[in-house]
């Protein structure tokens, strides 16, 4: 009887150190469980309610946001103007080339500056599933840098090009077809990157997804 005992309190004792104290214990995993989930449901709520408050705000952050980053690819599109197919010597075929060069790498300079400039929206708050307080800033700092960088690496090609440095026609002819095609290359680089930033903007409503849609400015996808 007496080994029985003893056995009898051990196994009360351990089963005890198991109970976890459920929802009665405030500091119990079930009650910690319960609290966040209380959390989570009012802080999903309290992101319904501020969206449904502010839906209008955050429709003009966003078409704000996607005008400017449309407006500067617009601008860069526009920078050069097409150029008859005359004849041309060597030294004015690549002077053409270095302006052109050279005014698409402005015009992608400013054209950072001016998303650069796009003020980071007040109602920054979640917007849809996935999206944080970050987002706008990444958003800008993307578009921002893809301009900024192709202005560097327009200017860089430009430079590269010198009328003395060519024997003849061909060289230059050669050099010019090889500078054009690395100047192509970057700016679909950044269309690329533009295309990324305006796929993953933050859209609230059909409103705003109409309005990105039909705005033609700028290449909109978004699945």
């Amino acid at each position: 009887m007496l080994i029985g005992g003893v056995l009898s309190v051990a196994a009360v004792g351990a089963a005890r150190c198991d109970i976890d104290g459920g929802l009665l214990d405030p500091g119990s995993t079930a009650s910690r469980q319960q609290d966040e989930q209380v959390r989570s449901v009012a802080v999903a709520a309290g992101d319904r309610e501020y969206l449904a408050a502010h839906k209008h705000d955050v429709h003009a952050d966003v078409i704000t946001f996607a005008d400017a980053v449309c407006t500067a690819t617009e601008s860069v599109r526009t920078a050069v103007t097409e150029r008859s197919d005359e004849p041309r010597t060597v030294e004015r075929a690549v002077a053409e080339s270095k302006s052109d060069l050279r005014g698409l790498a402005d015009a992608a300079a400013l054209a950072a500056d001016r998303i650069d400039s796009v003020a980071l929206p007040a109602t920054d708050r979640v917007l849809t599933p996935g999206v944080d307080g970050e987002t706008w800033r990444s958003l800008r700092v993307q578009a921002a840098g893809a301009f900024r960088d192709t202005s560097g690496v327009l200017r860089g090609i430009g430079d590269g090009l010198d009328a003395h440095r060519y024997a003849d026609a061909a060289a230059a002819s050669g050099a010019l077809s090889g500078a054009n095609d690395a100047a192509g290359t970057r700016l679909s680089a950044l269309g690329a990157a533009i295309d990324d930033v305006m796929s993953r903007l933050p859209i609230p409503n059909s409103e705003t997804d109409a309005a990105l849609r039909s705005s033609g400015v700028c290449a909109f996808s978004k699945d």
